[in-house]
């Protein structure tokens, strides 16, 4: 992913990167692609407004075709919107090196079967609203727990 720039929130950008590594898991074929597909959404929707995040459409060949990528990116703001309004102090940097190190280090707050639950929900909840195909909606969504689960258990830091 790109580097945080000053017009970047840090939910922005961390929604970025979890998403990147929720598409992994809903829609590997575009993974190489992500940085670019993101890249170009996150315009469009500086440009066009609510339509253009409410409506994450990609041109194919000839047609138009829905891509998974702008909506895991969505679905990651939600998860780290949710994590750090959990966090107490200035969680950001902790958060980004969790998920740069896939999850393999402890979580940087407290991430419990409930919380995680709390979560899912949010993004089931939030995603639904934006129109997401239930099937697609719960793809998202059990991939969010997938990676939510995996990572060890907080260390208290």
């Amino acid at each position: 992913m790109r580097s945080q720039t000053s017009q970047e929130s840090p939910v922005d950008q961390l929604g970025a990167e979890f998403g990147a590594l929720l598409i992994e898991r809903v829609a590997p074929e575009e993974g190489g692609l992500y940085p670019e597909i993101i890249e170009s959404y996150r315009e469009s929707a500086a440009k066009g407004g609510k339509k253009a995040v409410e409506q994450p459409l990609a041109l194919g060949v000839g047609e138009i075709v829905g891509i998974m990528s702008p909506l895991v990116y969505e679905a990651g703001k939600i998860v780290v919107g949710y994590m750090l309004n959990l966090a107490k102090d200035a969680a950001a940097p902790r958060i980004l090196l969790w998920f740069k190190s896939r999850f393999s280090e402890p979580a940087p707050v407290e991430l419990d079967l409930l919380k995680i639950d709390e979560i899912v929900a949010e993004v089931r909840d939030k995603m639904g609203k934006r129109g997401v195909e239930p099937v697609l909606n719960e793809k998202i969504a059990e991939a969010v727990r997938g990676l939510l689960q995996q990572s060890p258990p907080h260390d208290g830091k």
